[in-house]
């Protein structure tokens, strides 16, 4: 889903207000409009300059005013890749992650486990098994189509 403009300067302000603390929060899509929103929430972490947590109320809020696609936060004075942690609570989650810092924003698609997949060519075969596993290093490299049966012209 593309970004609206809108929603991703609300979101990066929003994170830039909450320095020196990370920023957490969640995007919907509301039930009535189906438009994605930005819901704000407080960091309880005990250490939220180094961590976030969002409280279990936050989540039932956020369900209850439509689907949650991505949760929202910030690395103010990190890296703009995923810690250990937040890949360990986006395999929890099961939801895209949406990082801000220094100022943008970045997508951090679901990775479906690595061992285990069914394999669907063009979505889910060698290439993309080799694409998520750097994908989680920190390295992004660029989808492309591959046609059916492409190894039967390899002659």
């Amino acid at each position: 889903m593309p970004i609206p403009d809108p929603l991703k300067h609300q979101i990066i302000t929003y994170c830039q207000t909450a320095v020196p603390d990370e920023a957490c929060g969640f995007v919907i899509l509301r039930y009535q409009t189906n438009e994605p929103v930005f819901l704000p929430c407080e960091n309880v972490a005990t250490d939220p300059e180094n961590y976030f947590e969002i409280a279990p109320d936050d989540f039932v809020r956020a369900e209850r005013q439509g689907e949650i696609i991505a949760v929202v936060h910030s690395h103010p004075f990190g890296e703009m890749k995923l810690s250990l942690a937040d890949r360990q609570m986006q395999d929890n989650c099961r939801l895209d992650f949406w990082l801000v810092c220094d100022g943008e924003l970045q997508i951090f698609p679901t990775i479906p486990p690595l061992v285990g997949r069914e394999f669907i060519h063009g979505r889910q075969d060698c290439y993309t098994l080799f694409r998520d596993f750097y994908f989680l290093a920190g390295a992004d490299l660029p989808d492309f189509e591959r046609p059916d049966e492409w190894w039967l012209s390899m002659t």
